[in-house]
């Protein structure tokens, strides 16, 4: 049994193998992969035919795609803004990836106000918190410490901050208790 599996098993289809065998698929999987035999590689059915369209196709493989300097019909201009991720972007340049082309609108009014770019892990927050006021003098640069001493847990009053870590504690036991630990 295991001669006939490992001259065979990299060419002769699996369920073959079972039934000459008298074993289940898997368990022909299992034998083979215990012993560390693998299947030759297929070559696929298309391999080679890189610009060649079955037959009765016609042309239409080499005459729908886009043209040298064709621009898709959704292309936006600089400028532009859009909706992402449930926040305002603006559009800020036409080539690169989505997050060097689109870039948060705050952080746009931000730079242009102040004319340096937001440096690395900074963000530009709203004072207010109103979100939907743009106004340069609403919006503030905070630095990594800062945006930490602004959210920290310790900015609240006592009750408050142990009723949050008694929080926590008690879905960590829930949480453990669910996965039945």
């Amino acid at each position: 049994m295991e001669a006939y599996l490992s001259a065979n098993y990299a060419t002769v289809p699996g369920p073959e193998i079972a039934r000459a065998l008298g074993l289940t698929l898997r368990q022909v999987q299992c034998k083979a992969h215990a012993k560390g035999l693998k299947k030759a590689a297929r070559r696929p059915w298309n391999a080679g035919m890189a610009g060649q369209m079955p037959e009765g196709w016609g042309d239409w493989g080499r005459t729908a795609k886009f043209k040298p300097g064709h621009t898709p019909h959704n292309v936006q201009p600089v400028g532009s803004e859009a909706i992402r991720y449930g926040r305002p972007y603006m559009k800020v340049r036409m080539s690169g990836t989505q997050n060097e082309c689109w870039r948060p609108k705050q952080e746009v009014i931000w730079e242009r106000h102040h004319g340096r770019p937001v440096p690395p892990r900074h963000v530009v927050v709203f004072r207010d918190g109103d979100r939907n006021n743009y106004a340069p003098e609403n919006l503030e640069l905070l630095s990594p410490q800062e945006r930490m001493a602004r959210n920290s847990i310790h900015n609240l009053p006592k009750q408050v901050a142990q009723l949050l870590h008694l929080r926590g504690v008690l879905n960590r036991q829930i949480k453990r208790i669910e996965n039945g630990k």
